[in-house]
């Protein structure tokens, strides 16, 4: 399965992760950057959705923001800052399936002999997760 595979799993799954709550008003910096960022990941622009998401996190570091900065740098090829930014989701929350997805997908390219262990834990975890049937083809379970 190759790379479409891939970018494809990975946009069923942060396309499914709900901004963070609760929004603060429009005139909020930290709002406007989420916004723009997401409207940049609808561009196709993840290299620049992950610098809002990162500045959005130096004002409020929130676990929702961290995920969809994983996402954004798996998506834009950052497959080692896609890893460390999972590993610090999972810290906080060891079982959070959408941190296992990115740290198994990040380390197909970081620690491929890993990798298979962490989707696995991510399957058990959410066998109903919008990408489980993808990340089965993927690792041939």
């Amino acid at each position: 399965i190759g790379l479409t595979a891939l970018v494809a799993t990975v946009a069923v799954a942060a396309d499914r992760l709900a901004p963070p709550t609760p929004q603060p008003p429009a005139a909020d910096p930290t709002a406007v950057a989420l916004r723009l960022a997401q409207d940049l990941e609808g561009q196709q622009r993840y290299d620049a959705a992950a610098q809002m998401y990162r500045e959005a996190l130096r004002e409020r570091p929130d676990e929702a923001v961290r995920l969809r900065l994983a996402f954004a740098l798996l998506r834009s090829g950052d497959a080692a800052g896609a890893e460390q930014t999972a590993r610090q989701v999972l810290t906080d929350s060891p079982g959070s399936p959408d941190g296992l997805l990115v740290l198994g997908l990040a380390e197909r390219t970081t620690r491929p002999a890993d990798a298979p262990e962490v989707l696995r834990r991510f399957l058990a975890v959410a066998p109903g997760h919008p990408a489980a049937a993808e990340i089965r083809r993927l690792i041939g379970s």
